[in-house]
């Protein structure tokens, strides 16, 4: 009996320790799994900017990438515990290309730049924590654009010209809207994004049904508050 009484103590006792060891380890798991709370942001950089046919060739081996900007803010709210969130954004950014032809009868080199106001409604993502301080989080959502300011500068075998978006001929769209892919790399407060854009409306509209959308490649600093 004696013996039977120790056995089943050290039994208990056994089954308590490792129950306090189990939950021991629980809690470090919870407090080392990472909580993302809800942040502001403000982002900035160049934006290298072209145009694009609608099935995503460049119709026009003359046409490369013209450097712009983007500035952004938003927000962002996670939903569930799994590092998926939702948010919000806008700011001012620009489109644009350049396009050279230096042929024997047909000669023209033109670059164009547009100014606008953009907004994402809805953006969704997840961040997935590397260490206590680094997550990778991408990301993806709408946009719509309105230009508010442009200029389309050049010389061809007649002229040069210079001229301003309210002086355009008819034919050019102001409005866009289109899709965000991104992904970036978050360190406590700082990030390092970039971003594909691609619209989804003609920019310009000719006679010859000539369509070209903007296609946009975005990398940005970017710190939360």
């Amino acid at each position: 009996m004696k013996k039977f009484l120790l056995t089943a103590i050290a039994a208990v006792f056994a089954f308590t320790a490792s129950a306090q060891l189990v939950s021991s380890h629980s809690e470090t798991y919870k407090k080392e799994k990472k909580e993302f709370a809800s942040i502001k942001y403000f982002k900035v950089g160049p934006s290298f900017m072209t145009y694009v046919l609608p099935d995503g060739s460049d119709g026009d081996e003359a046409v490369s990438n013209k450097t712009g900007y983007d500035l952004t803010v938003g927000f962002q709210k996670p939903f569930g515990s799994h590092g998926m969130y939702w948010g919000m954004e806008g700011g001012l950014g620009s489109t644009g290309y350049k396009v050279k032809v230096l042929g024997v009868y047909d000669y023209y080199d033109a670059a164009e730049i547009r100014h606008q106001i953009h907004f994402s409604p809805i953006t969704v993502g997840w961040k997935y924590a590397i260490t206590d301080k680094i997550s990778v989080d991408v990301h993806t959502g709408l946009f719509a654009s309105v230009d508010y300011a442009g200029k389309l500068t050049g010389e061809d075998e007649d002229e040069e010209y210079d001229v301003k978006m309210g002086d355009w001929e008819d034919g050019y769209k102001r409005f866009d809207v289109g899709l965000r892919l991104g992904t970036g790399i978050w360190y406590d407060r700082y990030n390092l994004d970039l971003t594909w854009q691609r619209g989804f409306i003609s920019r310009w509209e000719t006679p010859e049904n000539y369509k070209t959308v903007t296609s946009n490649i975005m990398l940005r600093l970017g710190i939360s508050f």
